[in-house]
């Protein structure tokens, strides 16, 4: 997204003070702020999905893991 970001300021220019929807740089810079939005709640599902595989990371030594699985008992 910076790079489209960075695209748009160098093209188009800076944001206007006041959205008109006629304004092609205010339309430029609508379809952007969309497009960081779609991409943010598709990042939260993936974050978020209950179906997603959990991997299973396991501790660095045998010595830690059994001194986990002690305290959970």
């Amino acid at each position: 997204m910076k790079l489209i970001k960075k695209a748009i300021k160098e093209y188009y220019g800076k944001r206007c003070p006041d959205f008109e929807p006629e304004c092609i740089v205010c339309q430029a810079w609508a379809e952007y702020d969309s497009a960081k939005r779609r991409q943010r709640k598709e990042r939260r599902e993936y974050l978020f999905d209950p179906n997603k595989a959990v991997k299973f990371v396991a501790p660095r030594s045998l010595n830690l893991a059994e001194s986990l699985l002690r305290k959970e008992k």
